[in-house]
């Protein structure tokens, strides 16, 4: 499973470009797995304008390109790849990615069954990044020394993969994890510690979300992520979305976390007592006594609401709008 752990690590900073609170562990003590490429590209779309950068985009292959062989030239491309390629193309994300790069020029192209994108400029995000179709699976392969391709492909190539089956970005996400806990043929990720190696993912048909009906935020997942040394907890596994703030000093914990739609259901209470179970705030034994199914509570050492806006308010953060959360405060 530590294989995967960090695959996940950089899809949970997909959330960062949906409206939740911002990820991360809280943990300064680990390394992120998130590269520095990646880290500034998120800073920079933090911030970005809506106004475009330079950039060029076309299905022809590009003419400084070398003689194709008469194996690529027989080539064709799918029409799910098209149709990725053009919500790529049409991605607000992306758009405001370029944008945030003023010197730098970029130019899309599909090249038989690959999305090509090469980046040139003078912003420090130079390169050319191939993304091939093999077999049915988009592929993204990496090297150590080019968080370049990862990048991209973890938060635009797949953003646009959710946008051509319709499916909510943050839900696509949770379900790209849960497919890597369960070993699914439809997306393997084989991804070594020093960032090498390849992911792939199956893009000739539509996800089936409904494995993520029953599937909950379990001990084996939640493990992977967190230490007693972090502050906030966040992860995005199935339908759940959690966001959790943990007081070291006095042992308490304010969590936000959430179901997909527009209601909670048993995985949500199971997902709770999975956190409480291993974050274990002062107290949390007396709660999971009281709280025996998904309702609102209120005592001088906990409380339960469903009221996410206020929750929100209070804590400075945005919620997506595309779940139901349930805001839980121990100790403090």
């Amino acid at each position: 499973m530590k294989k995967n752990s960090r695959i996940i690590a950089i899809l949970l900073a997909l959330e960062l470009m949906v409206p939740m609170a911002a990820c991360g562990s809280g943990d300064d003590t680990k390394e992120s797995s998130v590269s520095s490429a990646e880290s500034s590209a998120t800073e920079d779309i933090a911030s970005a304008t809506a106004s475009e950068s330079s950039e060029k985009s076309t299905t022809d292959a590009p003419s400084s390109a070398p003689e194709s062989s008469p194996e690529e030239e027989a080539t064709t491309t799918s029409e799910a790849l098209k149709e990725i390629f053009s919500a790529l193309l049409e991605s607000k994300n992306y758009k405001e990615f370029k944008a945030s790069y003023s010197n730098t020029t970029f130019e899309e192209k599909l090249v038989g069954d690959s999305i090509v994108i090469n980046i040139s400029g003078t912003d420090g995000v130079e390169g050319s990044c191939t993304f091939p179709v093999e077999d049915g699976y988009i592929i993204c392969q990496s090297s150590p020394d080019d968080s370049l391709s990862s990048m991209i492909f973890n938060f635009y190539i797949m953003g646009s993969i959710a946008d051509y089956y319709e499916i909510e970005p943050a839900l696509f996400v949770g379900y790209t994890n849960y497919l890597l806990q369960s070993d699914s043929k439809d997306y393997v990720a084989d991804v070594k510690e020093d960032g090498s190696g390849t992911i792939k993912l199956k893009i000739d048909k539509k996800p089936d979300i409904s494995v993520l009906d029953e599937d909950y935020i379990t001990e084996d997942v939640a493990s992977m992520f967190y230490n007693d040394k972090m502050t906030q907890f966040t992860l995005n596994y199935g339908k759940m979305l959690l966001n959790a703030l943990i007081n070291r000093d006095n042992n308490s914990v304010k969590m936000a976390i959430g179901e997909y739609g527009d209601k909670n259901t048993e995985i949500s209470y199971k997902s709770i007592l999975t956190i409480l179970n291993l974050v274990k705030p002062t107290g949390y034994e007396d709660f999971l006594k009281d709280f025996t199914e998904l309702k609102e509570l209120k005592t001088d050492k906990y409380s339960v609401s469903f009221d996410s806006d206020a929750f929100a308010k209070e804590e400075g953060m945005e919620l997506n709008s595309n779940y139901k959360f349930i805001i839980i405060k121990i100790g403090g």
